[in-house]
């Protein structure tokens, strides 16, 4: 268990040996120096706050650190100690994808389908982690022409999209090859379409629900995509439950492109696509890399717009990851929590925490530790490049913790990355009983290193936050998180 001693001398300075933080603590123990007679010793300790089996099992969040830690004051006018320990756990859903076989609800309601296996291996994640969504328009392209099918037809810019892992961002550009090009069928001229013969052999076709995740945050029965796969035309299937994806590989021996979702063409759960089979195109999607649709042979993409026969481009990383966040439910969610004592001694806390108001207490020195281990982060350690800045998130209702309503925020920033800056929004809540109890849970996605946070939370200076899916799945995913903890968990 950490220890760290803090020293307040007859004229009030202090010596620390590790942290600056107490210095709210040693104005405090300062001021008790007329208590000789009262003051040897003090010893306080929390009581650990945390989430139950049946709590991570039921919201299928796996522990990712735990920890204690042990401040001492020595005040020099009472010849005495003041020892205070708090207690801190955090949970991430990338840890429960860590552990399949630990979470049945993983594989039945938030599993790892196939599209979230190739962004966790573009991610090196485990689980999916984060991605973009652009739509073909944004991208600048206003028709895309498909090859592998009999008519090569052309899609508008607003009926495909790109899907773009956030581990792709590397040197300012985007590999074609780590990203995923998705076609509803209804973006389709017709109803019914039949693909070419350069298919065969070892095209497939795979259910819809091995393919996309499910929309919810909190694991539920009813498996939907969410709709933000194509944000040009809000795409949803007519019958989820008949949905098809189509797959292209051309050559069954090698796996082909079977390669960009990177699992075995064996190992596939889907069927043949049989040679002239005819497909509706209402509850369909084409799923292929986008290297295949869309580069030349340098990997560069195709510009209409760039002189009259079109010209290649490379595709920079600054005007893709302003966009839509792709719907991967929880996948880069975490929770940490914080149970310290108040540690009053004649009447005064001793405790700096007690003092911080929320949007301080996320930048402290105690802070840091526990949101990097929530998942705040790719990066070694929680650096803030913009913000936190409070929000308000339209239709919010009280946060619940240890069974009391609790003081909450919501904040958003930027914080630093390993390949690129996160943006991130928490949700907070704090409860005083016998002790101070801190819950934080936060959720990122991935940004360019030119988009301010005003800019991809649209709004005037970050103080308003438009409601998305992405922002009241993490909302939701809080409410239940928070509500689930426990003392002595």
């Amino acid at each position: 268990m950490p220890r760290e001693r803090h020293r307040v001398g007859a004229d009030g300075e202090r010596t620390l040996s590790r942290r600056t933080v107490l210095a709210a603590a040693a104005t405090s123990a300062a001021a008790l120096a007329g208590c000789t007679d009262e003051l040897t010793e003090h010893e306080f300790e929390a009581t650990p706050v945390g989430l139950p089996e049946d709590g991570r099992q039921e919201i299928v969040l796996g522990e990712s650190g735990r920890d204690a830690s042990t401040i001492t004051l020595e005040v020099e006018q009472i010849d005495g100690e003041v020892i205070i320990t708090s207690h801190t756990v955090a949970y991430t859903r990338e840890q429960a994808y860590a552990h399949p076989d630990d979470f049945p609800a993983l594989t039945d309601a938030v599993q790892p389908w196939m599209l979230g296996q190739f962004l966790g291996g573009v991610n090196g994640t485990e689980g999916p982690g984060s991605a973009v969504v652009v739509s073909g328009r944004d991208l600048g392209i206003d028709e895309l022409t498909l090859p592998m099918f009999e008519e090569e037809p052309t899609i508008p810019g607003r009926g495909w999209s790109l899907v773009v892992p956030a581990g792709a961002r590397t040197d300012g550009e985007v590999s074609l090859e780590e990203t995923v090009a998705l076609v509803p069928g209804t973006a389709f001229p017709g109803s019914e379409w039949v693909p070419g013969n350069e298919w065969f052999p070892g095209s497939e076709w795979v259910p819809g629900n091995e393919w996309f995740p499910g929309s919810e945050w909190v694991p539920g029965n009813e498996w939907f995509p969410g709709s933000e796969w194509v944000p040009g035309n809000e795409w949803v299937p007519d019958d989820p439950e008949s949905l098809q994806v189509m797959l292209t590989t051309r050559d069954p021996e090698t796996g082909a492109l079977f390669d960009f979702i990177g699992s075995n063409y064996d190992d596939r759960p889907g069927r043949p696509l049989d040679e002239g089979e005819v497909f509706e195109t209402g509850d369909s999607v084409l799923a292929v890399s986008g290297a295949e649709v869309l580069s030349d042979t340098e990997g560069t993409v195709f510009n209409p717009k760039n002189g009259t026969n079109g010209a290649y481009y490379p595709l920079p990383a600054g005007e893709l990851f302003n966009q839509v966040v792709a719907p991967t439910g929880g996948a880069t969610y975490g929770i940490g929590v914080l149970s310290t004592p108040a540690a009053e001694v004649a009447g005064q806390s001793l405790n700096p925490i007690d003092g911080m108001d929320i949007e301080t207490l996320l930048t402290s020195d105690e802070a840091r530790g526990l949101l990097g281990e929530a998942g705040i982060t790719d990066a070694d350690e929680v650096e803030w490049l913009q913000g936190p800045e409070a929000v308000a998130v339209g239709g919010q209702s009280p946060f619940t913790l240890l069974g009391e309503d609790a003081d909450q925020g919501t904040f958003a920033g930027v914080v630093r990355g390993s390949n690129g800056p996160w943006g991130v929004v928490a949700n907070l809540a704090r409860v005083v009983a016998d002790d101070l109890v801190v819950a934080v849970g936060v959720q990122r996605r991935p940004l360019s290193a030119e988009v301010p946070a005003s800019d991809w939370l649209e709004a005037d200076g970050g103080t308003e936050v438009p409601t998305t899916n992405w922002l009241a799945g993490g909302r939701e995913l809080s409410a239940a998180s928070f509500e689930s903890l426990q003392s002595d968990a």
